[in-house]
């Protein structure tokens, strides 16, 4: 195969169970869930980096940017609802622009 027809045989979009049949694209739920997690992770990440301040050389420099503000809301249990807000909102909340 030639640079010249390499192009034409890459395909513009490959389907998730083409390239791994056994992986499944998640509900917006879930992936909204695992967005909460995760940013809750990266919280706690930095708390502790700066409660290891003066005993961890770089824990000054550790800085987060927080992208979204996830509010779920459960009920018996379950999530009923994920409400998302975007960065511009974190002022309204009283929080900080970057952590």
């Amino acid at each position: 195969m030639d640079s010249m027809t390499l192009p034409a045989a890459i395909p513009a979009r490959i389907r998730l169970g083409d390239l791994a049949p056994d992986m499944i694209r998640l509900e917006t739920e879930i992936k909204q869930l695992t967005h909460a997690i995760r940013m809750a992770a990266y919280n706690a990440e930095t708390t502790l980096a700066r409660a290891l301040d003066g005993h961890y050389a770089r824990a000054g420099d550790e800085a987060y940017t927080p992208l979204a503000l996830d509010v779920v809301r459960i009920v018996d249990g379950e999530v009923a609802e994920i409400v998302t807000f975007d960065g511009s909102v974190f002022p309204w909340f009283g929080l900080p622009e970057a952590l």
